[in-house]
């Protein structure tokens, strides 16, 4: 069976195949597909001071994050996360 491929701008398709069949599926571009900004690079390398080992983002729409300290305020952050992709099935949750 073959699915078809529709490459587009900055897209390949190669064959895959698997046992019993043939797929196409788009290929990655051949460059990165996300670099960090520098901004980025320097808040990993200089954290924030603070007691947290936990985060989550709790609104995709705003980008508010919770930042835990406990992983039972850590639950909690992950209820307020699953409680807005139920009142936004079409936010982006997975």
């Amino acid at each position: 069976m073959t699915v078809p491929c529709r490459p587009g701008p900055g897209r390949r398709c190669r064959r895959i195949r698997t046992p019993g069949t043939r797929t196409c599926t788009p290929a990655f571009p051949s460059g990165p597909i996300s670099s960090p900004s520098d901004a980025a690079i320097k808040a990993a390398q200089n954290p924030a001071e603070g007691p947290w080992f936990y985060f989550v983002t709790v609104n995709l729409d705003t980008g508010d994050t919770v930042f835990s300290a406990t992983y039972e305020e850590q639950q909690k952050a992950e209820k307020k996360y699953q409680q807005w992709c139920k009142d936004n099935p079409d936010g982006g949750c997975y």
